[in-house]
């Protein structure tokens, strides 16, 4: 019998999403017994649940890193098989009509940050924001203290993952406009709060609507640990994957270096096919994104000390009450075989 391998790809910038695209993951999976089954596929509100805590026998994750992060903290002895880092740090927005032209304009202004009530999973949006909106409030001499802090509060779940929700047919500025983790964005439309953070193309899509400005956009310094919106992202698998299919690991591994090879060989294609699954809203937007990016699956030294900042913040802020080492996360044996395996012209 074939094993059924539950899986989630965030819409981010992944290899995962060209793999499954491209049919190199079936390919893979098929040659070592296994099958695809996306976590949508769950009885009905267990899908974004699972996608956080990786809470399923034999499951793959590729994306985000702050949940990553906190089910390894939390949850499940997982194993880092792979990341990717992109450069993102992010925006902090306002409204067009507003007196507010910097960041020092924020003093006493009110800016909104989500707040999920659904305590079954990390509240990520909210740590993504939360880290990096006080990296650009710090860079121009102010903190948390200096702004008044609102919370948006919303308890609908998390889609986005692979099979969690069906873009098919719909705007990216439909899409953008209604996410349900950004509801501070609303606040923003309607006089609620002052400002609000947000990335991965999400705030070129609020200015062209002609009703906001980015004030501050991380992305312009060169320090790079500024550039760290949820990335390096994470390839990560389930304890009973590791230790009793590691051929199944290393397929996937493989899948995804195939993947790779095509999006540097194939760059107007590949950017055509992954606009299907970010928030960039054109295909010329997404193909700017992916030339600044490798996405062959890597545990490079940068990548590690990107994660183990996420990490380490996540647990200074209270995220996770245990500290991820990401040393002891990674096994770098699994990508090794897969590089060792993979016939260079695949």
């Amino acid at each position: 019998m074939s094993l059924a391998l539950h899986y989630s790809i965030c819409p981010v910038y992944v290899a995962s999403h060209a793999a499954h695209d491209l049919g190199f993951l079936r390919e893979e999976l098929e040659r070592v017994g296994a099958a695809l089954t996306p976590l949508s596929t769950l009885p009905d509100g267990q899908a974004p649940v699972a996608h956080a805590r990786h809470n399923q026998e034999y499951q793959v994750r590729d994306g985000g890193n702050i949940p990553a992060l906190w089910a390894r903290a939390e949850h499940a002895d997982t194993v880092l098989v792979g990341s990717t880092h992109v450069q993102a740090g992010g925006q902090l927005v306002v409204r067009v009509e507003d007196d507010i032209r910097r960041v020092q304009d924020l003093a006493g202004r009110r800016f909104g940050l989500s707040k999920s009530l659904d305590t079954r999973r990390v509240d990520w949006w909210r740590a993504n924001s939360q880290r990096n909106a006080g990296l650009a409030l710090g860079l121009a001499g102010l903190g948390w203290n200096d702004v008044e802090t609102i919370d948006i509060e919303h308890g609908l779940p998390v889609q986005g993952t692979r099979g969690g929700q069906d873009w098919e047919g719909r705007s990216k500025q439909d899409i953008v406009f209604k996410l349900p983790f950004t509801p501070e964005f609303a606040a923003l439309a309607d006089g609620r709060v002052d400002a609000i953070y947000t990335t991965q193309g999400r705030a070129e899509i609020y200015e062209r609507s002609g009703q906001f400005r980015v004030i501050e956009d991380l992305a312009r310094y060169p320090d790079w640990t500024l550039q760290l919106a949820a990335s390096p992202y994470t390839l990560a698998v389930s304890p009973a994957l590791a230790r009793e299919r590691r051929d199944v690991v290393v397929a996937w591994l493989c899948a995804n270096l195939r993947a790779a090879r095509w999006i540097a060989a194939n760059p107007d294609a590949a950017a055509r096919l992954l606009h299907r699954h970010v928030y960039h809203e054109t295909v010329a937007d997404v193909a700017a994104q992916i030339a600044r990016i490798d996405f062959a699956p890597s545990l490079s030294p940068f990548n590690l000390t990107g994660l183990q900042i996420g990490a380490d913040f996540l647990h200074t802020a209270g995220y996770t009450t245990n500290r991820v080492d990401v040393a002891a996360w990674l096994d770098a044996s699994f990508l090794d075989e897969a590089l060792a395996t993979l016939p260079a012209d695949a």
